[in-house]
């Protein structure tokens, strides 16, 4: 199982934030269920359930009234109605 990078997914989400507040353009965010780096080593769809909701929780926390979707197809109906306990706020594909 390749090692999971959580810092360089917190530190995407600030660069998001600070494009976020100098240009106010960013309406939503789709946050894969793999990290980039991990798309290689496997599919995003194997990703785990609590790092998925990490992500989800994460950037709830650190975005700005932003729209964050929670994915029944690639995790399943159960982990994305948790999604939505954890800041998202879209249930869809």
């Amino acid at each position: 199982m390749p090692r999971r990078n959580t810092g360089r997914s917190i530190e995407h989400l600030f660069r998001v934030r600070e494009v976020q507040r100098k240009n106010a353009r960013v309406h939503g965010v789709h946050l894969l269920a793999a990290a980039a780096g991990e798309l290689r080593a496997r599919a995003p769809a194997q990703d785990r359930p609590v790092t998925y909701l990490r992500r989800r929780r994460s950037a709830r926390i650190v975005l700005e009234d932003v729209n964050i979707q929670a994915s029944w197809v690639t995790m399943g109906m159960k982990v994305g109605q948790v999604a939505l306990r954890f800041g998202a706020n879209d249930f869809g594909r």
